[in-house]
C-alpha cells in the first residue's frame, strides 16, 4: 500500500517530491478499519507531518470515509479533541477501501495508561462533551447536506428498521416495537459520541489528548451516551482490565457521572436496550 498511497498523495496535493520520512507503520486497535502512522517530507500548508491513514473495509457502506470527515471535522472545529482530516477519498480502488488522512494525536490508549482514576476521567470528560452546545455542529452538517434528524433518535430507530427488513431478522420486531412505544421525550440535545470507552480515548501526561472513531455519532439525549459507555464498558471491562478492578469499573463511572449530573435511570434503562438491539443488528 505505502508506495500507491505515496503516489495519490502526491497527486492530490500537488507534490511530485513528497517522500516517506520513514516507512508507514501499522496501527493497531481498528476493527472495522486498517490503520497506518506516516511521517512525510513536506505537506500543504496546515497539513503537520505525521498523519494518520485510515482504510475501511471494501465492504464499508458506500461514503462512509466522507461522512467520518465532515462529523469530526465538525466536532473539531468546536475545540472536541477529535482528529482532523485533511484529505478523503471515497474510491475504495486505491488502496483496497475508502480511507481518510488525519491529524495524528499524540498519546496512548486509555487502556494502556495507568488505571486508579479511569471510570472518573471517562464520566468527567463525557459530561465536558455533553455540555457542548451542539448547534453550530448541526449548523455544518446541513451545510454538507446532512439533516439533523440523520443522527437523531428517530433516524437510528428508522435505520434499525430498515436493517430488521432487509436482512429478516423478524424476531427483532418485538424489541424494535417496544423502542417505539416507549420512546422517551428528549429534552436538551447534546453530542454523543456513541462508542465513548477506553480504547477510543488517547491519554498524553494525565489528560485527554483525543477522542478517537466517530463512527457512532448522534445528537440525542445524554442518557443515550451514557447507555452506550455502560452496555460497551460491561463487556470490554472483564476483558481488559483485572478482575478486582472490573467489578467496580462501571459503576464508579456512573456514580462519577452522577455525581455532576443527574443520571434518568428511566432513560438509561431505555438507550440500553436501544444498544443491545443495535448489536443484535450488527452481529446477528
Amino acid at each position: 500500500l505505502a508506495p500507491t498511497l505515496l503516489q495519490y498523495l502526491k497527486r492530490e496535493w500537488k507534490l511530485p517530491s513528497l517522500r516517506y520520512q520513514n516507512p508507514p507503520v501499522p496501527i493497531t486497535g481498528g476493527f472495522e478499519t486498517s490503520i497506518l502512522k506516516i511521517q512525510l517530507n513536506d505537506t500543504p500548508k496546515n497539513v503537520p507531518a505525521t498523519l494518520i491513514v485510515r482504510i475501511f473495509k471494501r465492504y464499508a457502506t458506500h461514503g462512509i470515509a466522507l461522512r467520518e470527515s465532515i462529523i469530526q471535522n465538525a466536532v473539531a472545529a468546536v475545540r472536541i479533541p477529535a482528529p482532523r482530516i485533511f484529505l478523503t477519498c471515497s474510491n475504495p480502488s486505491i488502496l483496497g477501501g475508502e480511507f481518510n488522512v488525519m491529524e495524528y494525536l499524540s498519546g496512548q490508549p486509555m487502556i494502556e495508561t495507568p488505571q486508579n482514576n479511569h471510570p472518573e476521567l471517562l464520566a468527567r470528560t463525557q459530561i465536558q462533551l455533553h455540555k457542548v452546545d451542539p448547534a453550530p455542529i448541526i449548523k455544518t452538517l446541513a451545510v454538507h447536506g446532512f439533516d439533523k434528524e440523520r443522527f437523531s433518535l428517530q433516524g437510528r430507530l428508522a435505520w434499525m428498521q430498515k436493517q430488521i427488513a432487509e436482512t429478516g431478522y423478524d424476531w427483532l420486531k418485538p424489541g424494535l416495537a417496544w423502542l417505539r412505544k416507549n420512546e422517551p421525550v428528549i429534552g436538551r440535545l447534546a453530542i454523543c459520541h456513541g462508542d465513548f470507552h477506553p480504547l477510543n480515548i488517547l491519554i498524553h501526561d494525565d489528560e485527554i489528548s483525543g477522542i478517537l472513531d466517530w463512527g457512532g455519532f448522534q445528537i440525542s439525549d445524554p442518557m443515550l451516551d451514557v447507555a452506550n459507555t455502560k452496555t460497551i464498558g460491561s463487556l470490554l471491562a472483564p476483558v481488559l482490565v483485572p478482575g478486582a478492578i472490573a467489578s467496580k469499573y462501571i459503576q464508579r463511572y456512573l456514580s462519577a457521572y452522577h455525581a455532576i449530573r443527574p443520571l434518568d435511570a428511566h432513560k438509561l434503562r431505555y438507550f440500553e436496550v436501544v444498544r443491545m438491539i443495535l448489536g443484535l443488528i450488527d452481529g446477528a
